[in-house]
């Protein structure tokens, strides 16, 4: 018999999910070489992608949870 998640459940994958998507955008914006962004250094971009793998991590255990 399948479960039913309730939209509030639903929520944090969601807001995680998001973060990521705007991760992504920020770490796009860097390697087209934008003019606003060309002082930012490899040690940002470094960090942003490990706060990336943070945040599917985050992903992943809430997705466990609501399995559970």
């Amino acid at each position: 018999m399948p479960s039913v998640i309730d939209n509030q459940q639903m929520d944090a994958p969601l807001k995680i999910n998001t973060d990521l998507g705007r991760l992504g955008g920020l770490i796009k914006l860097w390697l087209t070489n934008d003019k606003h962004t060309k002082y930012i250094g490899k040690s940002q971009l470094y960090m942003t992608l490990h706060t990336i793998r943070e945040t599917q991590s985050a992903m992943l255990n809430e997705i466990i949870k609501l399995r559970k």
